[in-house]
């Protein structure tokens, strides 16, 4: 029946009938085949779906260790869930394996992926960078060159705890330059590289200064008319931002 009836599952597509049919299989199979991986997998699913995080918890458990990108899963269901010590714990096991995978196949780029994952949500974005620059060496692969990007865009976000607001600007400026030059195109970079530029707009340090008019000569012009219109506002200065945005 989950076969020949379930399959694909297409959640959103479902009503509740459908899909209270659906767990009621899944429990069944489970109690006749507690071993099977691929049933304990759907429920784990289905667990999720439903938002019963401590029983997909239950399943996950069970399964990461032969499944590591399952500890992906398991450790967000646990911070979801304020168990922070128990989260990093699972991702740092889960993401030691993934290394270990992706040390062995290091043109997998799915691997690669899967461990910057990892690394980003135990806040290491180094290794998470280094990790996709050395599969980018071996394979061309536009997926790398985005997620390099993402991973210098949240390594930025992190500098924010910085106090001294020039050498946090300096820091995210720097960064931000690198993920520009990496996807110049990616929207997330965007979105942050304007806001960064625009907070340091009113700093006076001549390196931020430099970094942040390098930046701007370097990104689209539409998008450096708006930063520059942007400012010139932020300053009061009407003027020179009509001129910019329009």
């Amino acid at each position: 029946l989950l076969k020949n009836e379930f399959t694909p599952v297409v959640w959103s597509e479902w009503d509740q009938g459908r899909r209270g049919e659906f767990g009621k299989l899944l429990a069944i199979v489970a109690e006749a085949q507690p071993d099977n991986l691929a049933v304990r997998s759907m429920r784990a699913d289905y667990w999720i779906a439903v938002g019963a995080a401590e029983n997909a918890l239950a399943e996950i458990e069970q399964l990461w260790e032969v499944q590591p990108a399952r500890g992906l899963q398991g450790a967000l269901l646990l911070r979801q869930l304020g168990r922070n010590e128990e989260a990093v714990v699972m991702a740092r096991k889960a993401s030691e394996k993934i290394a270990k995978q992706s040390d062995e196949m290091p043109q997998s780029v799915e691997l690669a992926l899967l461990h910057a994952q990892f690394s980003i949500l135990l806040e290491n974005y180094q290794a998470a960078y280094e990790r996709l620059l050395k599969t980018s060496k071996l394979v061309r692969d536009a997926r790398l060159e985005a997620g390099k990007a993402e991973v210098l865009v949240f390594w930025s976000r992190e500098q924010a705890t910085i106090e001294n607001p020039t050498e946090r600007f300096a820091k995210q400026l720097k960064i931000l330059a690198k993920a520009f030059e990496t996807a110049p195109n990616h929207p997330l970079v965007i979105n942050d590289l304007m806001v960064v530029v625009l907070q340091c707009t009113d700093n006076q340090d001549e390196n931020v200064a430099a970094l942040r008019e390098v930046i701007v000569q370097g990104v689209e012009p539409d998008l450096a008319h708006f930063i520059h219109g942007t400012a010139a506002l932020l300053r009061d200065d009407v003027d020179e931002a009509i001129v910019h945005l329009e």
